[in-house]
């Protein structure tokens, strides 16, 4: 169970998201940050965003499984993405970057593999 105190949800309501075109209005506006401060000190060739996979092994997956049972699975997941995201933040040793709070960051969990390590598509 992860506790704390800057996990805000709000779900806007369908009369008011105007969600009914393209999805580019929101990635704009949810960019915001990027271009007015995220980027100030980096220079034109330095990275502006990292990808973060975390693949446990499917003896992992058992094992949580057996611990959790089926519908415990994700929440555990879940809550390892954030402690994982914490740690990335404190290793930043920036002001303000703390947490996982401090940064603007996506999970997606995902259900099936449909690759493997050693297929085209991965390399």
């Amino acid at each position: 169970m992860i506790k704390s105190s800057c996990i805000f949800i709000k779900i806007a309501d369908n009369k008011q998201a105007n969600n009914k075109a393209s999805s580019s209005g929101l990635v704009h506006y949810l960019e915001k940050e990027n271009r007015i401060h995220n980027i100030a000190k980096l220079g034109r060739d330095d990275a502006k965003f990292f990808l973060i996979n975390i693949s446990p092994s499917q003896k992992e997956i058992a094992f949580l499984k057996r611990q959790y049972r089926e519908d415990g699975v994700k929440d555990q997941l879940k809550a390892f993405a954030v402690r994982v995201m914490d740690a990335y933040a404190q290793n930043f040793k920036r002001k303000g970057v703390e947490s996982y709070c401090g940064l603007v960051w996506f999970g997606k969990l995902e259900n099936y593999r449909y690759y493997c390590y050693n297929d085209p598509e991965v390399k």
